[in-house]
């Protein structure tokens, strides 16, 4: 799906409302994990229409010891 969203001249509003569309369109639901963006890509998605049709769950996860636990990355991950 990258190569309908993409585009180095769009702002982040026309980037989401273009991924909205997409997933909506195709009855796909979106669910995020971010660290150090500390939530901004959530914000940009909730900013949407209808959000609820297409984003599910955003999670916000900062420590190695969340990530493992929250989300089940592998503690050899962290390390690289």
């Amino acid at each position: 799906m990258s190569n309908l969203i993409h585009d180095s001249n769009s702002t982040i509003s026309e980037l989401t409302k273009k991924l909205a569309t997409q997933l909506t369109d195709r009855g796909l639901r979106l669910t995020t994990a971010e660290s150090c963006t500390g939530g901004n890509l959530a914000v940009a998605l909730c900013a949407e229409e209808n959000t609820a049709e297409f984003y599910d769950v955003g999670m916000v996860v900062f420590s190695d010891a969340a990530k493992e636990r929250s989300l089940g990355v592998r503690h050899e991950t962290l390390e690289l």
